[in-house]
């Protein structure tokens, strides 16, 4: 039997996410603008994402209306990667 499996190539990232001077909330999904890559925001706004590319837009919606949603630009600088983890770890603020 044959399989197709897409992989899909970019860097992993933890985020911590901000909104409104707090964190994002618990169980939060946030989704890359072009739904390649998607997580849920656990405690303090911690974000885990794989997959991404160097800069981008992500979505976060944590419930129903405009004000459950908010919109995250990213880009990834060297200086907040570790070789030793493999992640980039940076803080970021939703719009």
């Amino acid at each position: 039997m044959r399989a197709t499996i897409v992989t899909r190539r970019g860097a992993k990232a933890l985020f911590t996410i901000g909104y409104r001077n707090e964190a994002l909330p618990f169980g939060t999904v946030v989704t890359l603008a072009d739904d390649q890559a998607s997580g849920i925001v656990g405690d303090g706004g911690s974000l885990y994402l794989a997959g991404l590319p160097a800069e981008g837009t992500l979505s976060a919606v944590w419930g129903q209306g405009s004000d459950k949603k908010c919109v995250i630009k990213y880009r990834l600088n060297p200086q907040d990667y570790s070789a030793r983890t493999g992640l980039y770890s940076q803080e970021a603020q939703c719009q």
